[in-house]
């Protein structure tokens, strides 16, 4: 069928309507550095452990949202606020660097669509 495309070819995405929306509504039409706080990072990670399956993103959303609801209460146990801070990334770092070397022992191999539509 003519209307049908294959797989490999370009469609419209909704790519950057999250960062439109940051600059647009919450940081009212102004960009600045760091406007995002590296959550665009943050969210990268989280896919990738996910292993860009729907539930698996939320599930380790979720973990990373709470890593980020402890921050306080790891300032007020002690830990300097840097490092307090920095706890949410620093853990999405180990979870990616533990995760790709499992996958790796065990032959495990990215969702081949994955790579299609973002080379494609």
């Amino acid at each position: 069928d003519a209307g049908e495309r294959a797989p490999h070819e370009h469609r419209p995405q909704p790519h950057g309507v999250a960062g439109a929306y940051v600059v647009l509504a919450l940081r009212q039409g102004k960009w600045f550095s760091g406007a995002t706080m590296g959550w665009g990072w943050i969210a990268i990670g989280t896919v990738i452990l996910g292993y860009w399956h729907p539930l698996l993103v939320a599930a380790a959303a979720y973990v990373v949202g709470a890593l980020f609801v402890l921050e306080p209460f790891l300032v007020e146990l002690g830990a300097p606020v840097e490092l307090a801070y920095a706890t949410p990334y620093l853990a999405v770092i180990a979870a990616l660097a533990a995760v790709t070397y499992a996958a790796r022992r065990r032959g495990i191999r990215p969702p081949t669509q994955v790579w299609l539509e973002v080379l494609g």
